[in-house]
């Protein structure tokens, strides 16, 4: 009876205790992962430099104000001297709501390609670019890239940067004070439950 009794306190704890610490260390490896990716790729601040069209020389990508009478007319441009290859509507409202840019390059290709996420702008992007020859233009994205888009997300207002940041509080604050409690209420509740498994004396 005892042996029994011990088998299901110990399933409790695991269900209880042990399920959700470990729920918690995946997504802080995810965490972790997004970190690494975003410091690996992003462009931020701006401007970097990359060789987008493959002819030798470093292009610039980067933020101008095109319209100098209109305070909210900032594109993110790529340019290779005089010669722009590409243009997007940029936003930076604060460092989770803003245009997100990142460079990476394929080990089989010979050009680096573009990653852009904006959820800010009112033409939502999450999309990969690189150069065809003649101009840049959308194609389909890796998945390491797909990767890179989302740890750019994760970093913003309008993607999941919020749901990071509750999960964050819970880690560091809610998670030890539930294991805490209910690892207290398995003790109590364990150490009566067996002592009433032990047989009673005539």
């Amino acid at each position: 009876m005892k042996r029994k009794r011990m088998a299901v306190l110990l399933s409790l704890a695991v269900i209880f205790i042990g399920v959700p610490v470990l729920a918690d260390r995946r997504l802080g490896a995810k965490y972790a992962r997004h970190d690494e990716l975003v410091k690996m790729a992003e462009c931020y601040p701006f401007p970097c430099a990359a060789d987008f069209n493959s002819n030798g020389a470093l292009d610039r990508l980067g933020v101008v104000q095109k319209n100098l009478h209109d305070r909210f007319d900032w594109w993110l441009t790529i340019v290779d001297g005089e010669r722009e290859l590409f243009s997007t509507p940029y936003d930076s409202t604060d460092n989770t709501f803003r245009t997100h840019a990142a460079i990476y390059k394929p080990a089989q290709v010979e050009v680096p390609h573009l990653l852009i996420y904006d959820g800010a702008s009112r033409q939502r992007i999450s999309a990969v670019f690189a150069w065809d020859g003649e101009r840049m233009r959308e194609i389909e994205a890796s998945s390491l890239e797909r990767e890179i888009l989302s740890a750019m997300a994760a970093r913003d207002d309008t993607g999941s940067w919020n749901q990071w940041v509750m999960w964050s509080l819970a880690s560091d604050y809610l998670l030890p004070i539930y294991c805490l409690v209910v690892g207290g209420v398995l003790i109590v509740f364990g150490t009566y439950w067996l002592r009433k498994s032990r047989p009673s004396l005539p």
